[in-house]
């Protein structure tokens, strides 16, 4: 794989995850992704530098710093093998910060044909997934949650995890 290649693969694998586990108040700042969600898990809040950016490093740690602290957070910076990290791992490091809960992220290359979709799979609707996720978490109340605001309905999934 050419390294252009692993480099749009890691960009898509990334912006997949954030995805994957939204954050209640996203911000993109000059090629950084900053997430808030009051606290709940360290992806939901935290600093993701994914894109090419031009503004001088540690202003604008200082200023995702100021950000997160406005809500009652430390920043935390996820940092990933998109682009040249060296230099603002110098500036974080500089300011204190150290590499917590490392991450290896892995892929496999395969061809069609090459595996089974497994039987037993099905497509579940909301309600179903809310019951068996009540039972399985002894949240017993997930149906009166669900039917408020989906911000209430995200927090209880996360105190639960």
């Amino acid at each position: 794989m050419t390294a252009s290649r692993a480099a749009l693969l890691a960009r898509r694998v990334e912006e997949a995850s954030l995805n994957a586990w939204p954050a209640l108040h996203q911000v993109l700042f000059d090629g950084w992704v900053l997430r808030f969600t009051r606290g709940f898990t360290k992806r939901a809040n935290s600093v993701t530098p994914l894109y090419a950016s031009a503004l001088p490093l540690l202003a604008k740690v200082r200023h995702c710093e100021e950000l997160y602290a406005r809500e009652g957070l430390r920043a935390i910076f996820r940092m990933t093998t998109i682009g040249e990290q060296t230099e603002l791992d110098k500036v974080l490091s500089d300011r204190g910060y150290e590499v917590a809960d490392p991450t290896r992220v892995l892929n496999l290359g395969f061809a069609r044909g090459d595996f089974e979709i497994a039987s037993g799979f099905e497509e579940s609707t909301l309600s179903s997934f809310l019951a068996t996720y009540g039972d399985l978490s002894a949240s017993p109340d997930i149906d009166a949650v669900a039917a408020g605001s989906a911000a209430d309905l995200h927090a209880t999934i996360l105190r639960g995890i």
